[in-house]
């Protein structure tokens, strides 16, 4: 408070922290100093602060502090977060998340886990550390119940864990062991990571003319933030529902996609990713659309 010297105000903290078994850190800046200012600017130089043991120390700082005549407010010194920064090592050069604004969109919502976003694509790398904290499991399939996607069969173990595939359609949509989404492709000439028949591993195969193509939009969409690797997606918050329709040179066949828009509409995914097109019209899809929408 004005009017109170430097000297007064050192004797004043001094006896409420020796109270409450605080430090008063500041009492060696003030000595000798009784005619400088403490923060250096022209109306802060009326403010002290003091380091306390604890939270309730620095409560019964404040308290004392508050009810003498000499002090004209006592508050605690708050610890605030830089707007919008992630600490993923790859953040700094992920020009287009500012160019959206979104590290003010940040500070709203990190997308909810509840929303179920499927992305068709070449499948996803669901392996990858940025990945896995956003990938959605279906509890019905999981079957050792860790919440984890373990693809391999139930009775064999690895690392003492069993898997989750039991040739048994848990959840009765129609689909066997679609733990983690499915993979719809089943075209008759193979690339690399393809098979004739539908399976429930919808992995990305990283080779191929579009290598990994499924993984970079997943990781743009969802990939996680603040764990100090990688990029920060748009929504690491929400959840990712991996559907294989495309092989791995990029190529997606009419059913096999209009199969994925219709899965993921039953399985209740808010946002369905397509990162794909062509220039003609496909009445098959335009149903699938119709029905998911």
């Amino acid at each position: 408070r004005e009017g109170v010297t430097q000297k007064q105000a050192q004797e004043l903290i001094a006896e409420c922290a020796n109270k409450a078994g605080a430090r008063a850190q500041m009492r060696s800046f003030l000595e000798g100093r009784t005619a400088t200012s403490l923060l250096s600017a022209h109306r802060l130089n009326r403010y002290v602060v003091v380091n306390v043991d604890s939270t309730g120390a620095a409560s019964a700082v404040i308290a004392q502090l508050s009810v003498r005549p000499e002090v004209e407010l006592a508050f605690p010194n708050r610890t605030y977060r830089v707007d919008g920064f992630r600490n993923d090592s790859l953040y700094g050069q992920q020009w287009a998340l500012r160019k959206l604004e979104l590290e003010a969109a940040w500070e709203v919502t990190n997308g909810d886990s509840s929303v179920l976003v499927g992305v068709i694509d070449t499948g996803i790398d669901f392996l990858h550390p940025d990945l896995i904290p956003s990938l959605w499991v279906n509890p019905a399939e999981d079957r050792n119940g860790n919440g984890k996607f373990d693809p391999w069969p139930a009775d064999e173990l690895r690392d003492g864990v069993g898997g989750d595939f039991d040739g048994t359609d848990q959840d009765g949509n129609g689909i066997t062991d679609d733990v983690l989404g499915f993979d719809f492709v089943d075209q008759t000439v193979l690339n690399v990571g393809d098979s004739f028949g539908r399976d429930p591993v919808p992995f990305d195969p990283l080779l191929g003319e579009f290598n990994a193509h499924g993984t970079n939009v997943a990781g743009i969409i969802a990939a996680a933030a603040d764990n100090q690797i990688g990029i920060a997606g748009v929504a690491p918050g929400v959840r990712l529902l991996p559907l294989r329709a495309f092989d791995s040179r990029g190529n997606g066949e009419d059913d096999d996609i209009s199969a994925a828009i219709m899965y993921a509409a039953d399985r209740g995914a808010k946002v369905i990713n397509m990162s794909f097109g062509d220039s003609y019209y496909s009445p098959l899809m335009h149903d699938a659309v119709r029905y998911a929408y």
